[in-house]
């Protein structure tokens, strides 16, 4: 349905189909009130005629005209349907006013019916716009059911469209399910293929192999070989550590001994009296100053001897690394 109303190229809105509607009317009425003009305009030249050729022929007493003058005024009230009655008594008195020579009479009577023809163009103008109008109250009524009901339709229609796509995806996943289903049903009961490898593919397979074993291996000595450098920087630092306790400890104890010397020496200085004590309190403080002086000496001497040491033993380790790396 959906592709039939597109396929129409009338198709058209509400607002739109009411506007052609008022156009065509409005059309309709100007026609119509052209006509009624024309037509009127015949009959009053008609009239005219009729008074010009009967005139001097008759002659009415005003009370004959009593009935006809009353309509001097005219209710506008009076329905439409009552007019061409009317006139058509007007017509018959100006007749007989023409037969009598009433002249005015008769020229008032033809001013009467023109009256009453332009009222009833009038009406009848009034009574065409009201039909009109209600025409198009119908027709817009009309077209908003219209709309309406293939609103109504439009939406039944994609309601029973999608409930359909509904239905067709459920079929289809349940059809999809089974299939599933049965090719893993397939496929268990369906014994593995036996694969015999060719001698190209055993042979890089035992190459892959190799590699990875070989990969696995140098990784093995890169760990071991990084573990060896952390245990030999530790050593080191604990050496070096040790080392700069060592030249503490001999800086403390050189330091006290030379306190103890010089205290030693004023004690002697202030006790001897005369040249001879004082000379050998000199002699004997500068002996002591003089062993100071040798242990401070050896302790630098015993210091570069740990250092070479020292050196000497981290070659033979790293020689010892080297070779078990070889033999790995």
């Amino acid at each position: 349905m959906k592709d039939n109303v597109l396929k129409n190229k009338n198709y058209y809105p509400q607002n739109q189909i009411a506007f052609d509607i008022k156009q065509q009317q409005d059309k309709y009425i100007i026609n119509m009130s052209n006509q009624l003009l024309s037509n009127t305009t015949l009959s009053v030249d008609r009239y005219n005629e009729k008074m010009q050729n009967f005139l001097k022929r008759s002659q009415v007493s005003k009370d004959q005209i009593s009935q006809y003058t009353s309509l001097h005024s005219f209710d506008q009230k009076v329905s439409i349907d009552l007019i061409p009655q009317i006139i058509e008594e007007l017509i018959q008195y100006e007749q007989e006013c023409i037969k009598n020579d009433q002249y005015l009479e008769a020229e008032k009577c033809v001013k009467k019916i023109e009256e009453l023809q332009q009222e009833e163009i009038k009406l009848s103008q009034k009574l065409i716009r009201n039909k009109n109008k209600n025409e198009i109250l119908e027709l817009e009524e009309m077209n908003l059911r219209q709309y309406k009901e293939f609103n109504e339709t439009w939406d039944k229609a994609i309601f029973d469209y999608k409930n359909e796509l509904h239905e067709q995806e459920i079929q289809l996943n349940q059809f999809h399910q089974q299939q599933q289903e049965q090719f893993d049903i397939d496929m268990k009961n369906q014994a593995p293929p036996k694969v015999k490898y060719s001698v190209e593919v055993l042979q890089l397979r035992n190459l892959l192999n190799q590699l990875i074993q070989a990969q696995a291996l140098q990784n093995k000595l890169e760990n071991m070989l990084q573990c060896k450098i952390r245990m030999r920087k530790q050593e080191m630092n604990k050496y070096a550590q040790w080392l700069q306790n060592m030249k503490q400890e001999l800086t403390q104890k050189q330091g006290i001994e030379i306190s103890k010397v010089i205290a030693e020496g004023e004690v002697r200085k202030s006790k001897i009296q005369g040249g001879q004590l004082l000379e050998k309190g000199r002699v004997g403080s500068f002996g002591k100053t003089n062993d100071v002086k040798r242990r401070i000496n050896k302790g630098k001497r015993g210091q570069n001897e740990t250092n070479i040491e020292r050196k000497r033993i981290g070659n033979i380790r790293e020689q010892q690394i080297k070779n078990l790396s070889k033999k790995e």
